[in-house]
This record gives C-alpha cells, structure tokens and sequence, in this order.
C-alpha cells in the first residue's frame, strides 16, 4: 500500500505546482 501513499503525494506535489 505504499505504492499509494507515493501516489497520492506525486499527485498533491503536481498539483501544488500548477
């Protein structure tokens, strides 16, 4: 389930950017 976690937070970290 780790994989995800990373996932959620690549996601949230993508949109903090735009």
């Amino acid at each position: 389930m780790d994989n995800l976690e990373q996932t959620l937070k690549t996601q949230i970290s993508q949109m903090n950017d735009q």
